[in-house]
């Protein structure tokens, strides 16, 4: 795949969960392939990547958000300034091993159904599941929950790398689906733009 080609979509994905649950870790998984163990993030960090999915090339915007998640949540998801402007996706997480970011999942939903982009595509995480000593959160548990809020789950490591391109390309290929539905304005086809439309390098 060659990275400098035209893309056929270009989506916006925001990653949103409580403090220091691996939201940087797991981006930087997926966007540079190898491990960095984050910290507290106090802005937004925005990443792009290209990958290809069903022969296609999409170019991903990633936006991961601040690890104060109760003020963010007020600021950014109540007013959208930005933040959820124009997304195609939301990756909602927890840690496996902190029940507590668990226990605010329904609350972030809440606000993303209510502050964000209508029929928006959403994929429920649980991250660091290579910490199976340190389990709070059952696997039985994080399915109930995307199960109860009608979006897929997946358990994953951003220290081992399990799960974390197939759970990216099923949000994608449900956003692909998607958008074809609504005929989104992010729907990049090369068949039928001219240049103005090409995806920025």
């Amino acid at each position: 795949m060659n990275l400098n080609e035209d893309c056929d979509y270009l989506f916006k994905i925001n990653i949103i969960g409580d403090s220091l649950i691996g939201k940087t870790s797991l981006l930087n998984c997926f966007v540079l392939d190898k491990f960095e163990d984050s910290h507290f993030t106090i802005k937004i960090d925005v990443r792009t990547k290209r990958i290809e999915v069903d022969n296609k090339l999409i170019k991903c915007q990633i936006w991961d958000s601040p690890s104060n998640i109760d003020r963010f949540l007020k600021i950014a998801l109540q007013t959208s300034r930005g933040y959820l402007t124009d997304s195609s996706g939301i990756i909602i997480l927890y840690d496996i091993t902190n029940l507590e970011s668990f226990k605010i999942i329904n609350t972030i939903n809440e606000e993303i159904n209510h502050n964000g982009p209508k029929n928006i595509k959403k994929i429920l995480l649980g991250t660091k599941c290579d910490l199976e000593d340190e389990r709070q959160v059952s696997e039985e548990e994080g399915k109930k929950l995307a199960d109860k809020l009608g979006i897929n789950f997946f358990e994953v490591s951003a220290k081992t790398g399990k799960n974390v391109n197939e759970a990216f390309i099923s949000l994608i290929k449900d956003i692909i689906i998607n958008n074809q539905k609504q005929n989104s304005t992010f729907l990049y086809d090369k068949k039928e733009k001219n240049n103005k439309n090409k995806c920025a390098k």
